[in-house]
């Protein structure tokens, strides 16, 4: 849902590589919070591993910003 939501709104400068990096690093970062917040004793492997839906709830699309680009070169 998330990433239909952010293709129903791109601007025309939409990549969806760079898009989907940045949504796949949110997750990581939101996981490795929660995880920070058990004792080290507690943490296994396969939650290592492991994104859950927690990691996922609650991603705001970020505000794009539609400014002209300046072009490269002479004019």
């Amino acid at each position: 849902l998330y990433v239909d939501n952010m293709l129903q709104h791109k601007h025309q400068y939409f990549g969806n590589a760079r898009s989907m990096r940045k949504v796949v690093k949110e997750i990581a970062r939101r996981q490795n919070l929660r995880l920070a917040e058990l004792p080290a004793e507690q943490r296994t492997n396969t939650m290592v591993r492991t994104v859950t839906k927690e990691d996922f709830q609650n991603l705001q699309l970020s505000k794009q910003v539609e400014t002209p680009r300046k072009g490269i070169g002479f004019r």
